[in-house]
């Protein structure tokens, strides 16, 4: 518990806490097991330098600290890019680690699986909302975070379409995704959304003048640069945007164009106050809830890999820093709640106008 909030005390000062109610009740069972007394080791897979990077290896050192082990991680640069993913997938098959954790681009990570798949080993997705994640329901591949649909629900809920609504992406694959999303529920609502792709500085004059809700699919650099755009243009819409920019890098990159700026993601309930609020932690949560589910998983099955392990990942409860965990049978963590936030004064904030 310690080591979670002097992590935390590190980070930037505008950042708040860690929640005081987060658990601290390991599994007996685990600490007295004698297995524990080996070294642990994973892979983990991001891109170097990226701003969800830095949570997904203090979430490493916090699984390790709660849990009390020693392990070490292989790490592979996937660079955010398919073919780089499946590289890095391959040497960390190579490797001989018996789970991944990580691929935090939704491009790495559908192009990982059939590598991890066809290696028999296990995969824990902690940021990846894509609906194609595992397409073939391959039982050794996990997700500790929500889906595209659910997002898009979310950020239309907080940000009424109006009379012209519009929906800009780019050629990436969670942004392509989540536009999909957002235009199928959109059009069902019987709205007819302006759908724009953006490649350059130019694809934004192809914005209507009248756009009245702007929902800006894709990662934090591309929404906060596309905001900046729309506000430079003198365009007055509300701007809605997903999970990659519960961040504040989202605000320091936009600046003033991220005043205002409704963001939909999906938080674990224990991390919310009694009033709701929650702090900015982008995807350490659950990044620490994949890690500490892998690591106890090799821990107490050194005998399973691939998919087998994955099966006993989905058939029991796990404990981690922020309470009991389950996947459902498609491999999904169980009891994310669909939060809202707005941009207010430089700080990510609670809305609380229209709850998702």
């Amino acid at each position: 518990m310690q080591v979670l909030h002097e992590l935390w005390r590190r980070r930037r000062a505008s950042w708040p806490p860690l929640p005081s109610r987060l658990h601290d009740g390991r599994l007996p069972a685990i600490r007295r097991a004698s297995f524990l007394n080996k070294h642990l080791r994973i892979g983990l897979a991001a891109n170097d330098g990226g701003a969800h990077t830095q949570e997904l290896l203090e979430a490493f050192v916090v699984a390790k600290a709660w849990l009390g082990v020693e392990a070490s991680y292989v790490w592979e640069n996937d660079e955010r890019d398919p073919k780089a993913a499946v590289q890095a997938a391959r040497r960390l098959a190579d490797s001989g680690v018996p789970i991944v954790v990580g691929h935090l681009s939704a491009a790495a990570a559908v192009a990982a699986v059939p590598v991890y798949a066809a290696r028999n080993m296990a995969f824990i997705a902690p940021a990846t909302s894509h609906p194609h994640l595992n397409p073939r329901g391959w039982p050794g591949v996990l997700r500790a975070f929500g889906t595209d649909g659910r997002t898009a629900r979310s950020m239309v809920t907080i940000a009424p379409p109006g009379e012209h609504p519009a929906i800009c992406f780019e050629r990436q694959a969670y942004s392509q995704a989540l536009a999909a999303e957002l235009r199928q529920r959109l059009e069902a609502a019987g709205h007819a959304p302006a759908v724009v792709e953006i490649a350059d500085d130019t694809g934004l004059a192809a914005l209507p003048s009248t756009v009245s809700t702007l929902y800006i699919a894709g990662i934090h650099e591309f929404c906060a640069d596309v905001a900046r755009g729309v506000r430079k243009q003198g365009l007055d819409c509300t701007i809605s945007v997903g999970d990659d920019c519960y961040t504040p890098s989202f605000v320091e990159r936009a600046v003033e164009a991220a005043e205002g700026c409704r963001i939909s993601t999906q938080i674990l309930s224990a991390l919310l106050s009694e009033n709701g609020d929650a702090p900015v932690q982008g995807y350490l949560p659950t990044s620490v809830i994949a890690l500490t589910v892998a690591l106890q998983a090799i821990a107490l099955f050194p005998e399973l890999n691939g998919a087998e392990l994955g099966k006993a990942m989905r058939a029991r409860s796990w404990n981690t820093p922020y309470g009991s965990v389950t996947f459902d049978e498609d491999g999904n963590l169980r009891g994310l709640s669909a939060i809202s936030f707005i941009v207010d004064k430089g700080a990510i904030r609670h809305f609380r106008g229209a709850p998702a």
